[in-house]
């Protein structure tokens, strides 16, 4: 392998793992936002249905403070339902955790290369080939916002000082 090839896949392997980190870390920030408004939802949700069968089993009408408690719980839930519906957490997880598998693979394909006891012609083809890789892997995966490639890349820069 040449000096030329072993710089060109030292560039595309940090690219590789910058992103397979960055969207493993994105999938699980949508994970953790998925289940933030999910579980008080699921909470309030049940909570009024109990109080209105409650209400129902009972022959007197229901307090007034609690027809607000149970009023005010259904609309705060609805709300949480619908901030869910709208921000699309758990298809953005998915999203995310699918390009991370997949630049993930990337990046071991790269890692792995040296070991292979290839031909000069072959790792030329193999690096020849990453550009389209790369675009296919890009256009496939949901965009990353600055601040999260910012931290992921001086993650990674970090975790290769020495290498």
């Amino acid at each position: 392998m040449t000096d030329e090839q072993k710089d060109a896949l030292a560039k595309w392997y940090k690219d590789a793992r910058i992103r397979h980190v960055v969207h493993s870390r994105l999938g699980a920030r949508f994970c953790i936002s998925a289940r933030l408004l999910g579980v008080p939802t699921v909470i309030m949700t049940t909570v009024v249905a109990t109080i209105l069968f409650t209400a129902l089993d009972t022959t007197s009408a229901p307090s007034t403070a609690l027809q607000l408690i149970t009023g005010s719980m259904t609309a705060l839930a609805a709300v949480l339902s619908a901030l869910q519906a709208s921000l699309k957490n758990p298809e953005l997880e998915a999203s995310h955790h699918s390009a991370a598998a997949k630049w993930g693979e990337l990046r071991n394909q790269i890692e792995a290369l040296p070991a292979l006891a290839l031909q000069d012609a072959e790792i030329a083809k193999f690096i020849s080939e990453l550009p389209t890789k790369r675009s296919t892997l890009e256009n496939e995966a949901p965009s990353i916002p600055n601040k999260p490639w910012d931290k992921a890349k001086a993650y990674v820069e970090q975790m290769m000082d020495g290498f």
